[in-house]
């Protein structure tokens, strides 16, 4: 199925095939769920994905509001848990290369 995607944060609903987003002239297929983690609060700020494939998520935290947990959580290519840091090291994080 080939779905055509115009302009570059269009997304398209496809039953057959799931969620694709666009970006720029780059298409994404949406997984969901996918990773094994519990996010206790916070929200995703980032991603970054290693040379060996594992990923690392960026989460940003409201002290006033959210329950405290790591700034950072790694997982592997197939989305299983490897670790977590950075519950007091980092603070309002924006962005992990």
């Amino acid at each position: 199925m080939t779905l055509q995607l115009d302009g570059p944060s269009k997304t398209e609903q496809s039953d057959a095939a799931g969620l694709f987003v666009a970006v720029g002239s780059r298409r994404y297929r949406v997984l969901r769920p996918w990773g094994e983690f519990a996010q206790a609060g916070g929200n995703v700020t980032d991603v970054a994905v290693a040379k060996d494939g594992h990923v690392f998520i960026l989460l940003r935290r409201d002290s006033l509001v959210d329950k405290k947990g790591p700034a950072v959580i790694e997982l592997t290519p197939d989305g299983e848990f490897v670790a977590s840091w950075g519950q007091e090291e980092l603070a309002d994080a924006h962005m992990i290369k």
